[in-house]
């Protein structure tokens, strides 16, 4: 039986996280916006403060500030994938270039 852990997260304006499956984890957003995007999904989430969201693909999400932001994540997953030593520079290219060279994927955000 795995529990769930919770974490508050502070990213500053323009930093991104790349957390691989986090699925089921519950993300609500308690200052700014964050824009997440998912793999496999051509569906992007744009959260402000008070905006609660499940991930819900396995795979790679990518969770970037649009402003300074901060929120508290809550997942039995979470904790395994931020605990892991954070993932090399050459790593995160890879797996940032796999990801958007999907024909259904684009590297802008929204507007």
């Amino acid at each position: 039986m795995s529990h769930a852990t919770a974490a508050t997260v502070h990213l500053a304006h323009g930093e991104s996280l790349a957390l691989p499956d986090i699925q089921g984890t519950a993300l609500m957003v308690t200052r700014g916006t964050v824009w997440i995007t998912q793999e496999n999904d051509t569906k992007d989430v744009v959260l402000s403060a008070g905006d609660l969201w499940m991930v819900d693909h396995e795979g790679l999400t990518i969770i970037e500030a649009q402003n300074d932001a901060s929120m508290r994540a809550v997942g039995p997953s979470f904790e395994r994938a931020t605990a892991a030593q954070r993932p090399s520079a050459q790593w995160l290219r890879e797996k940032a270039q796999a990801f958007f060279s999907s024909p259904t994927r684009g590297p802008a955000p929204y507007y």
